[in-house]
C-alpha cells in the first residue's frame, strides 16, 4: 500500500508530516502507525496541507487527542480547512512565522434531487457545528464570532492566528513552499502568495573544464591522488 505520511523517528519525539490533502484511507494509516509510536515519545504533527475529507480529519483528531499532551502540532506551511482543525487540536499548536492557516464552512459538490440536497444540507451543517466546537475549545472565541469568521473563509498569518489563539507559539520561518490552487478546492480567497509562491532559484549546471577544476580543487590534498600523480611524473609524463 502507498504510504502518504512520512515519519521520522529521533531521540525522544516522532515527527509526522501531513504533507498533502487528506483523503480517504488516511485515518487508517495514520491510526495505525501512531499506535506503534513509542510511549515515551513526544509526537510532532508537522502539516502543510490545503485540507480535505472531513471525515478521515475526525478519525485522525480522535487519534490525535488520545494522546493528549504528548501531541503538538506544528503548521509549517499552510493549514487549511479540516487541516487547520488538525492543528488547533493537538496540547499546543506552533505556527512558523511565515505560515499560514483558513477556516471555513464545510462544503460539497453533488447533484440530486431536492430531498437529497435537504439532507447533504443538514449533514454539512452538523459538520460545521463539529468544527465550530473544536475551534471555541482552543480560541475561547464564542460560537458566534467563530461561525463569523467559518462564512467568511477566514485565512490567518502567524500573528493573527496568535492573537486569536488559534496558535500558542510563534517559530522561525519555514522554507516550506506552500501553494494552494482555489479550483481544485473551491477556495474563494486564497491569499496572493499562496496563489504564486517565490520561485526556489535554479542552480545552473557546471561546465565540463569548472567540474574537472572543482574535482581537483577537492582531491589536491588527498594522499592517493598525489601518489597517482608523483607516479606519472616520475615516468616521465606531463599533466
Amino acid at each position: 500500500m502507498y504510504k502518504r505520511f512520512q515519519f521520522l523517528a529521533q531521540a525522544n519525539q516522532t515527527d509526522v508530516m501531513v504533507y498533502h490533502p487528506i483523503m480517504s484511507g488516511d485515518a487508517v494509516e495514520f491510526v495505525n502507525k501512531i499506535k506503534s509510536i513509542p510511549e515515551d515519545h513526544t509526537v510532532n504533527i508537522r502539516i502543510n496541507s490545503p485540507g480535505g475529507s472531513v471525515t478521515e480529519g475526525a478519525a485522525m483528531i480522535n487519534c490525535i487527542k488520545e494522546l493528549d499532551s504528548r501531541c503538538i502540532a506544528t503548521v509549517e506551511g499552510v493549514a487549511a480547512s479540516m487541516a487547520s482543525l488538525i492543528a488547533v487540536s493537538a496540547s499546543k499548536t506552533k505556527m512558523a512565522k511565515n505560515a499560514m492557516m483558513m477556516i471555513h464552512h464545510p462544503m460539497k459538490a453533488m447533484q440530486g434531487n431536492a430531498k437529497e440536497m435537504v439532507q447533504t444540507a443538514k449533514t454539512l451543517q452538523g459538520m460545521s457545528e463539529i468544527m465550530i466546537e473544536g475551534y471555541q475549545a482552543k480560541t475561547g472565541l464564542s460560537n458566534d464570532e467563530i461561525d463569523a469568521m467559518l462564512d467568511k473563509e477566514f485565512w490567518m498569518d502567524s500573528k493573527k492566528a496568535k492573537e486569536l489563539g488559534f496558535a500558542d507559539e510563534i517559530v522561525g520561518d519555514s522554507n516550506i513552499q506552500a501553494s494552494i490552487n482555489p479550483d481544485e478546492f473551491g477556495y474563494k480567497n486564497v491569499p496572493q502568495a499562496l496563489l504564486n509562491p517565490p520561485k526556489q532559484e535554479e542552480t545552473k549546471p557546471m561546465g565540463k573544464f569548472a567540474e574537472f577544476k572543482a574535482l581537483l580543487e577537492e582531491l589536491k590534498d588527498d594522499e592517493e591522488t598525489k601518489a597517482f600523480f608523483g607516479f606519472y611524473a616520475t615516468a616521465g609524463y606531463k599533466t
